[in-house]
């Protein structure tokens, strides 16, 4: 019978690792859908399930170091480092920072506070919004997330007027829109 191949078990955390990949970026998109139609109970449930398929990924991101070279020492390879050379092997020590450090950088944030905003095909045409805007403030009351927003725009009813201010590219800009 052939040996294992020594990374086995790297490979099989590796397609776990996938597999929970996979499922993270469904939920993503589930979730930007609820919220798109405004469907917030499968939004919700979708951002939960989210968080728990990433949080997997990490684990796997912080043995994978780790079993890797566990699979290497079972097989009998050694490491070429010179750390490892004099018995001290410091690959394992370094490999799991710099993941974190990569997985923890996070995507470029919007320069101003407030919610982005997209234009779509549902924003009337007299609506001067532009995809890039940050929307800071709702009838003079500050923003800071998409929550505090969707409160905001409830509370009022279907054809009246409600004050907008965005920030475009360093430019406040204050907007009427009618709530349909």
């Amino acid at each position: 019978m052939a040996p294992a191949h020594p990374l086995a078990v790297a490979h099989a955390l590796r397609d776990d690792y996938t597999a929970f990949n996979r499922a993270a970026i469904s939920y993503t998109m589930l979730h930007h859908a609820a919220r798109v139609y405004f469907d917030m109970q499968p939004g919700e449930v979708a951002g939960r399930h989210l968080g728990g398929y990433a949080a997997a990924a990490q684990e796997i991101n912080q043995l994978m170091a780790e079993v890797v070279a566990w699979g290497f020492r079972q097989h009998g390879q050694r490491c070429l480092c010179p750390s490892c050379a004099v018995g001290a092997c410091l690959c394992v020590a370094s490999t799991t920072p710099t993941t974190n450090r990569a997985w923890g950088t996070p995507a470029a944030a919007p320069q101003a506070p407030g919610v982005p905003v997209v234009r779509t095909a549902s924003c009337p045409a007299t609506l001067d919004l532009q995809d890039g805007d940050v929307l800071t403030a709702v009838d003079g009351q500050a923003m800071p997330t998409y929550g505090a927003v969707l409160d905001a725009l409830v509370a009022h009813a279907p054809g009246e007027p409600v004050q907008l201010q965005v920030d475009r590219e360093g430019v406040p800009i204050s907007l009427t829109a009618t709530r349909r």
